[in-house]
Formats: structure tokens, sequence, C-alpha cells
């Protein structure tokens, strides 16, 4: 099977080690557009959330990494997520326990919708604290989850 050689999947390769150097997880790697106007947009986290002062230093550190990388003329934009923005890996999960969150899952044969608390995560399962109960979602089941915003 041949290597993934999308321009996104080549800028990840090149500046995954910068952009852990900083402390965060590089979540997204999106190139986008025709070659003259494309948006190279990449999206890091950390536990305690990303400053401003490490997007702008992410992101000089990644330009000429970018230049070497992406064809074309590009925009670069380097952002942290959204409060809306789905929760999909055991990382992103894990850094939410405590706080409640809506989970869209298999079960079964068909997809369902859990609303709980995360109690624990670890690679093989959720644990969500749903009312009174406890329930385990197998990882593998899980699509994505989203937090569920106090307002």
């Amino acid at each position: 099977m041949a290597a993934d050689s999308t321009p996104a999947s080549a800028l990840r390769a090149a500046i995954s080690d910068v952009v852990a150097s900083h402390g965060v997880e590089l979540l997204e790697v999106e190139v986008t557009g025709p070659r003259n106007k494309r948006v190279v947009r990449l999206v890091a986290d950390a536990p305690d959330g990303v400053g401003i002062d490490t997007i702008a230093s992410i992101s000089h550190a990644v330009g000429p990494i970018a230049d070497d990388v992406v064809d074309g003329s590009y925009t670069l934009e380097v952002t942290s997520p959204g409060v809306d923005r789905p929760l999909t890996t055991v990382t992103q999960f894990d850094r939410n326990v405590g706080r409640e969150v809506e989970v869209r899952h298999a079960k079964g044969d068909t997809d369902t919708q859990t609303t709980g608390t995360i109690v624990a995560v670890d690679a093989e399962r959720l644990t969500l604290q749903v009312g009174k109960d406890e329930r385990e979602i197998p990882f593998g089941d899980v699509f994505e989850g989203r937090i569920v915003l106090p307002w």
C-alpha cells in the first residue's frame, strides 16, 4: 500500500515534532482551496488550552516548513479547537473527565446518543455517569462526543 501523499498528510509528517515541542497536540491539519489561494489550517490543543503566544510561536516555527511542503501561495491559520469541536480521540475525552458530554456511538447495528458525565477513559472504553448509573461504551464504537455547554 502506498503512503498517503496528500498535502495535509505530508505537512503533518513534516511539522508534528515542531508542534509537539511547544507542548501541544496537533489535532488537525487541513489544506484546502485552489493552488494559488490555499488555506493551511492547523488545530492544536493542550490540557490547559493553547494561548495566543503559543499559537504565534507555532505559526512562526511552522511557516518555513510549510513553505517547503505546500505548493503555491497559502494563508496559514493556527488555532485551538472551539468549544463545539467534536471529541474524537482518547486524549480529547480524557482531558474532559468530569464534564458532561453527548456521545454518538454504535449500539449493535444502529447509531445512538448517550448524554452523561465522563467518569473514566482508557484505550478500550469510555465510562459515563448517566443519572445514577455508570455506562461503559467501547471506545471502538464511539463516533464522536460533544461537550454539553452550560448555557
